[in-house]
């Protein structure tokens, strides 16, 4: 099973993240409360540096289908002012947007 890094635990209505999507150029901003999974850095790290529940604030770069339900979606993300400290500030996952729940993994390479 793949331990993801950042789990989604609230978010955006679809409406909001295809606005978001839609208005790129505009910097439409969409919000979402994470936190790091347990498991995803070894337990020897410094608390300091984990986050236990926040709000970031994203822009959406591509919205993909991941269900027939119109609900949900395979999501990339750009951290608006990088501030999850990734190399690309670029982040895909798996959003459901009737839960508004899921997760998010940083994108290593453009």
């Amino acid at each position: 099973m793949t331990k993801h890094k950042f789990e989604i635990k609230a978010g955006p209505s679809r409406e909001e993240i295809f606005d978001a999507a839609r208005l790129y150029c505009e910097k439409r901003e969409v919000r979402f409360t994470m936190s790091e999974f347990k498991d995803a850095f070894p337990k020897t790290m410094d608390k300091k540096f984990r986050i236990v529940s926040q709000e970031f604030i994203f822009y959406v770069r591509a919205i993909e289908v991941a269900g027939t339900d119109g609900e949900r979606w395979i999501i990339t993300l750009q951290d608006s002012k990088n501030a999850l400290r990734s190399p690309t500030a670029l982040f895909k996952g798996y959003y459901d947007s009737t839960k508004r729940k899921g997760w998010l993994d940083p994108v290593l390479s453009d």
